[in-house]
């Protein structure tokens, strides 16, 4: 299955201004533009990823923009993010590509503020089952499954 569109991801998520939002594993800013826009001054995109080229990149469409809500962090799974932080954390195909999954999820469980959603778009070896089961052990609780059609996933944090 495809990605979705930022515009769907945008609606589906309900993002809006003032919110603040983790993209990670960003690459060179496919969500993290349109949703930059879309948070506003008041809000704060946090671009992360593992490859510096794709990170100036980000820079460089967010300054074409006019953008300076966008804040690009080079890393892999450890976030200097403050606990509580982030509204939103994305996770569009990258969760096969980390190795230490459980302490990544309990960061950003950390980092997201009370009722925070994770959205995970995952790569195709993920089934649904072992998608649910990855997740729920960094403490997160599927939302009900809106998108049948879709293997767009989002998680509530619970406290």
């Amino acid at each position: 299955m495809e990605k979705p569109a930022p515009e769907k991801v945008i609606e589906r998520l309900k993002i809006s201004k003032g919110m603040k939002i983790l993209d990670f594993g960003c690459g060179s800013g496919e969500y993290s533009i349109p949703i930059a826009k879309t948070v506003g001054n008041l809000g704060k995109v946090y671009g992360l990823d593992k490859d510096i080229n794709e990170l100036q990149r980000l820079q460089k469409k967010a300054e074409k923009e006019g953008l300076t809500n966008v804040e690009t962090m080079l890393g892999n799974e450890s976030i200097n993010l403050d606990k509580g932080s982030v509204d939103i954390v994305l996770l569009f195909d990258v969760l096969h590509y980390i190795n230490g999954k459980k302490k990544l999820l309990k960061n950003l469980y950390n980092m997201l503020k009370s009722n925070g959603v994770l959205s995970v778009f995952p790569h195709y070896h993920f089934s649904r089952e072992k998608l649910l089961k990855t997740i729920s052990q960094g403490g997160f609780f599927v939302l009900k499954d809106e998108y049948p059609d879709e293997a767009l996933y989002n998680f509530r944090k619970i406290e």
